[in-house]
């Protein structure tokens, strides 16, 4: 049990469609197989991980999603959605950053490129790997981070704060910032553009979108 735990860490903390069959097998072949077919334990867990497999955004879906944030009440939902679906981040990684955990290469006040390393992770694997930010993703952080210029290595990249409206236009301003703790939750936010863009998917997701088509490419 404990090699399989071991190997159901490492395998999460990479993710993929491969490494999901990988974690099935393990599951279903163990080491001593009357054991586990006799444990109601190991059938849950084994229930659950086969009903918990996330589904990749589709291109299209993505861009109706995109569409609907970007008339979001929340500032920070469209940096968070671009980093997620670019990088594969767990919501609780993207929730830890810091901008020490940024390394970021300017060019005439923009972000032209950057690796990120993820500090904390559910797995052990998982903590201290390295990042490429993409193209999209530097452009939407240029815009996020020019809004927090006191923000220090020790800041958040998404830090604590509220959302206000100013102008006819009803635009969203960030306000009663605390660069010292991390944003909360954004599954509302979430919610409502999902039901703006008439589509139906889990923050997770946006990981697994990730992992697919890293495969993809491969």
């Amino acid at each position: 049990n404990g090699l399989i735990r071991q190997e159901f860490s490492l395998v999460l903390a990479h993710g993929g469609p491969i490494g999901a069959g990988r974690v099935r097998f393990s599951l279903s072949r163990p080491h001593n197989p009357q054991k586990c077919r006799s444990s109601n334990r190991f059938r849950r867990h084994f229930s659950r991980e086969r009903k918990d497999i996330g589904r990749a955004i589709t291109s299209e879906d993505e861009r109706r999603l995109l569409d609907a944030i970007k008339r979001s009440r929340s500032a920070a939902l469209l940096p968070l959605f671009v980093l997620s679906i670019d990088s594969g981040l767990r919501a609780s990684e993207v929730r830890a950053l810091r901008c020490a955990d940024l390394d970021l290469k300017w060019k005439d006040q923009v972000i032209d490129s950057g690796i990120l390393t993820v500090p904390t992770s559910k797995t052990d694997a998982g903590a201290g790997r390295t990042v490429p930010l993409t193209k999209r993703t530097c452009a939407v952080l240029t815009l996020w981070l020019s809004r927090f210029p006191e923000a220090d290595s020790a800041s958040y990249v998404f830090p604590r704060h509220a959302v206000g409206f100013a102008g006819n236009k009803r635009i969203a301003s960030v306000h009663d910032v605390d660069l010292s703790h991390p944003t909360g939750q954004w599954k509302k936010a979430w919610k409502i553009a999902c039901k703006s863009a008439k589509v139906s998917y889990r923050w997770h997701d946006c990981r697994h979108t990730f992992i697919t088509r890293l495969c993809g490419e491969s």
